[in-house]
């Protein structure tokens, strides 16, 4: 409803405080929400969801593999 109306109100701030009560949210909530979409189609910049979970899926793996490697490399020293 705030990036297809646009052009309804004076700025995106007034559309979003306008548009918030009628959904049932705070306005800070629905600015978050825009913000969300925005990154998720490419329209503002940022890390989209599932690009995030691929980083943080990798860089559990990367903690786990060099975890592996320090055990492995005290015990060969023993």
């Amino acid at each position: 409803m705030v990036l297809d109306g646009a052009g309804q109100h004076e700025s995106r701030r007034a559309a979003i405080v306008s548009i918030a009560p009628k959904i049932g949210c705070a306005p800070q909530t629905l600015d978050e929400w825009v913000k969300w979409v925005e990154v998720e189609t490419g329209q503002r910049g940022g890390i989209a969801i599932e690009r995030a979970a691929k980083m943080k899926a990798l860089g559990r793996m990367v903690r786990k593999l060099a975890h592996h490697r320090r055990s492995s490399l005290a015990t060969e020293g023993d």
